[in-house]
């Protein structure tokens, strides 16, 4: 009894997974019986081989159960691309959106099944990993030729009038929206139908394994920077208006024969000049239309 209280059985396996499992926690095992004084007797000795034997199946069939399958790299069929027109890329707007030169315009692309982190959003912060996506597609694209591809399961433009396409870079064929995702610089974009929809779900697949891109775990989300102060328009001093007299108080002016009341300064008023207050004036005179006094 004291013997197997002093022989410590192997310990923390259980975080340990595949190959790794089995080699280590086999030399454990083996380091544990080596230490330990074999009996004369064989029937123990082959008890002790059992235990170690059993043990390290075990380990082999758990090593099975537990480790993933990776997973596999879809073969995607590519279109007879000498059939599709070529078109100049002006620029790259974002991971997932392009414009390029089409009969003479310029025209927004969209790239079909693929959504990177955004960074061009008029209220939106920049999103995690959006400008590592958006430098990528332009490291692909920049300066370059792309064959255009529309599904027709998808149309031709979506909801902000932008051209919905599978992109091919010119003249290699590689296929831009794949291999975005293969990357791991976006996912595979199912909320509608697309011919390629189960391919792409096994890139996100592939890439999220792989941690690759968006996927690893070392990347950290970017900082939203505080939006600008506001800044106050200037102050423009404005007088405030006088207040305007109250008819009781304003004086105006009549004659002894008239029947209009006056100003002052009128030219009416100089045979005779009877002062009286507006709200008076207006009861038994209309205003003179020379002088145009308050009314």
């Amino acid at each position: 009894m004291a013997e197997s209280r002093k022989g410590a059985s192997p310990k923390g396996i259980s975080h340990i997974s595949g190959d790794h499992l089995i080699d280590k926690s086999s030399a454990r095992l083996t380091m544990w019986v080596a230490r330990k004084p074999f009996s004369k007797g064989k029937t123990m000795n082959r008890k002790r081989l059992s235990i170690v034997m059993a043990f390290i199946l075990a380990l082999s069939v758990t090593a099975t159960a537990v480790a993933p399958e990776p997973a596999k790299l879809p073969q995607i069929k590519q279109p007879d691309l000498s059939k599709l027109t070529v078109y100049p890329v002006l620029r790259v707007k974002d991971g997932d959106t392009i414009v390029i030169r089409k009969d003479m315009l310029s025209i927004t692309v969209r790239l079909i099944g693929v959504d990177t982190p955004g960074t061009v959003h008029p209220s939106k912060p920049v999103e995690r990993y959006g400008r590592e996506a958006s430098r990528f597609t332009t490291n692909l694209l920049k300066g370059e030729h792309v064959y255009l591809d529309p599904d027709p399961q998808q149309g031709l433009t979506d909801a902000y009038g932008r051209m919905l396409t599978y992109i091919y870079r010119y003249p290699d064929g590689l296929f831009v929206n794949a291999e975005i995702i293969r990357q791991g610089y976006g996912h595979a974009y199912t909320k509608f139908p697309f011919k390629y929809m189960e391919e792409f779900r096994q890139l996100e697949s592939f890439a999220r394994q792989a941690e690759k891109g968006l996927w690893s775990k070392n990347v950290l989300p970017i900082e939203a920077k505080p939006p600008p102060p506001v800044r106050e328009s200037p102050k423009i001093y404005t007088p405030s208006p006088k207040p305007k007299p109250e008819p009781a108080s304003i004086t105006v002016y009549v004659t002894r024969t008239g029947s209009k009341y006056h100003r002052g300064h009128c030219g009416y008023l100089r045979k005779s000049r009877m002062p009286m207050k507006l709200k008076d004036a207006k009861l038994m005179y209309g205003p003179c239309t020379r002088c145009r006094p308050p009314r």
